[in-house]
């Protein structure tokens, strides 16, 4: 069945056109992944996703130090935790127990507290 107006003629078909965005392969309705592209198409990238502060941890003990990294998706050689007062000694971290040193084992600012 072909719809006409007035004078027999066809209506036009309205075709609404796919939309792409310049950076994106996907439509509008594609869901938002954690790739850095704006996987739909509405100008932002990676938007609506949960992002957590990355620590880098050097010495593998489960604390990291320096400047947070904020991503969408795990950071090999970081983790969620920092506090690391010498990311280059696994037997120092906030975790460790205080021994008398002459080194702040457990990261609070103390050295030897109530040990020696």
């Amino acid at each position: 069945m072909v719809i006409t107006r007035g004078a027999g003629l066809p209506l036009p078909v309205l075709r609404l056109p796919v939309l792409y965005c310049e950076y994106c392969t996907t439509t509008p309705a594609a869901t938002e992944v954690c790739n850095n592209i704006d996987d739909n198409c509405n100008g932002l990238t990676d938007d609506g996703l949960v992002f957590l502060n990355y620590y880098v941890d050097g010495d593998n003990d489960g604390y990291g130090a320096g400047a947070a990294t904020s991503s969408c998706a795990p950071i090999a050689g970081s983790v969620l935790v920092d506090g690391d007062c010498d990311d280059n000694a696994a037997a120092v971290n906030p975790a460790a127990t205080e021994v008398c040193n002459s080194i702040d084992d457990d990261c609070d600012g103390s050295i030897d507290e109530s040990v020696c």
